[in-house]
């Protein structure tokens, strides 16, 4: 029933939160990680694959994605978690953004370098010049604990020209 519901983007953000209690809680949980991962997962996929997704579902699934990661197939979660990551890279929404920011540590270690360094790298870079202090803070502390992933080159070309843009601003204020 859940799985079909969801298929309306309106009552996704209603849905979400109960799939994610089913799963969760070490011996009260109702589906097993194997379960959640056969009966919800696509239904989860496939909301996140569509055309659009409301905010707040993108904001509950960001929200619960440690959960995700342990569930999926790496590839696979790679395939969803870097969309939904540039969504709400991208979204305009601070608290979104800021929780997207914090969120997108766990998932650094597990995706391939490429996908880091060219999909996800240069919009935390951007994030970190941002006009919003809130933003520009979480997106310089997630930098701060990824940069050993890439290599000189990026560090030097990318990574640094971003923090001396960052400090110019400071130096503004």
């Amino acid at each position: 029933l859940l799985n079909d519901l969801i298929k309306n983007e309106k009552l996704a953000a209603s849905i979400i939160p109960i799939y994610f209690s089913l799963v969760e809680g070490e011996g009260s949980a109702i589906l097993t990680k194997q379960e959640f991962h056969n009966v919800v997962w696509p239904s989860i996929k496939s909301l996140t694959t569509g055309k659009g997704i409301p905010a707040q579902a993108l904001y509950l699934l960001i929200q619960n994605s440690q959960i995700l990661i342990e569930i999926g197939d790496m590839k696979e979660i790679q395939t969803i978690f870097v969309p939904l990551l540039t969504k709400a890279f991208e979204c305009g929404v601070a608290k979104l953004q800021i929780l997207a920011l914090k969120k997108t540590e766990a998932l650094f270690s597990k995706m391939e370098y490429n996908v880091s360094k060219s999909q996800l790298l240069p919009r935390i870079l951007n994030m970190c010049v941002d006009a919003n202090i809130d933003i520009r803070k979480e997106a310089i502390i997630l930098l701060s604990k990824i940069y050993h992933i890439f290599d000189k080159t990026t560090i030097n070309d990318q990574v640094l020209n971003t923090l001396e843009k960052v400090r110019k601003m400071n130096n503004n204020y």
